[in-house]
């Protein structure tokens, strides 16, 4: 059995509702999926098993492993429907227990040599699901967040979206980056993602990219402490959510030079980013103070998950047991 590197990333985007016909393919357009890969998603692995297109149809078995356990099987056919091609998907768990009552249903959307895009016309926990096998050692899979879960759509009259990933462009003068070159998964983070936002209205769909004013944790906290004074004196929801400090990992110049005893260059910039957000946290209870809110205002601080274990820096939960994986 031969493995080949696999890379997966999200790709957010919105589903409209309805079924379409999807643009002419046939499954023989699908040749170039055939084989087994496989690659590391942070501790765990995981394996694409797509066997030969054929009788008008090709399918895969999908394999989630990690620390000597099996985490989730996967099932995903792809079939010849009235000229153009259809997908099916569907989860389990352990003991080939289904996650859902039955697979989700996409339809073709876009087809090239070596990609293919699908898109949901039933409920899951996708919008789209497309692969691309850009060289002959990558096989990457888009994933598409599922239709209805954008802020706006979940009763905010405002939301402020990370529309890419980097806190800073790669080349910025102010940016300290530390790339880790032994996690596929940073490697293809820093090769896709951009450095841009979108700003959303209720009802409304993802509006244009733009760049943020500034290092990515001190413009959310720019904008959250504009948010409090705008809404003063009114009753308000405000849900900031941080990206830092997730990968891929940079912090501003200033905050990493304040940091100097710190020798590991990747755990001085991964500590610059947890110095930004704790200064950002400081910064919203103080214009909470300064509007006259601190006595009327509930604040949760919370944290979606401990510190990974794929950034390189064995002791960063410590004394905690557990990582996110």
């Amino acid at each position: 059995m031969i493995f080949r590197k696999l890379l997966a990333t999200c790709i957010f985007s919105i589903v409209a509702s309805g079924v379409y016909a999807g643009p002419p393919a046939s499954i023989n357009d699908l040749n170039w999926m055939t084989g087994n890969w496989a690659g590391d998603l942070g501790p765990n692995q995981l394996e694409e098993n797509w066997i030969m297109a054929e009788g008008g149809s090709i399918a895969a078995m999908v394999r989630m492993t990690g620390n000597g356990t099996t985490s989730m099987f996967e099932m995903i056919t792809i079939e010849e429907v009235d000229d153009s091609l259809v997908l099916h998907i569907q989860q389990f768990d352990p003991g080939f227990v289904a996650r859902t009552p039955a697979p989700q249903k996409m339809e073709l959307v876009e087809i090239t040599g070596n990609s293919v895009k699908f898109e949901a016309v039933s409920e899951g926990g996708m919008a789209t699901l497309g692969y691309s096998h850009p060289d002959a050692e990558s096989f990457i899979i888009h994933v598409g967040q599922a239709n209805g879960m954008a802020a706006q759509h979940q009763g905010f009259k405002e939301s402020l979206l990370m529309a890419s990933g980097l806190y800073l462009p790669e080349d910025h003068p102010d940016v300290v980056n530390a790339k880790q070159d032994f996690d596929p998964i940073d490697r293809f983070l820093w090769a896709s993602m951009r450095f841009a936002a979108s700003f959303n209205t209720e009802g409304e769909n993802d509006s244009s990219r733009f760049e943020p004013d500034g290092y990515l944790t001190d413009y959310y906290t720019e904008q959250a402490v504009e948010v409090i004074e705008a809404n003063k004196d009114r009753p308000f929801f405000l849900y900031l959510a941080h990206w830092a400090p997730h990968t891929p990992l940079q912090a501003t110049r200033e905050d990493y030079e304040a940091l100097s005893h710190i020798e590991l260059h990747r755990e001085r910039v991964y500590a610059a980013m947890i110095r930004s957000l704790d200064r950002g946290v400081g910064q919203v209870l103080q214009a909470l103070k300064d509007n006259g809110l601190e006595e009327n205002t509930l604040v949760m601080f919370t944290s979606d998950n401990g510190g990974a274990n794929y950034i390189g820096l064995p002791d960063v939960n410590t004394p905690f047991r557990g990582w996110k994986i």
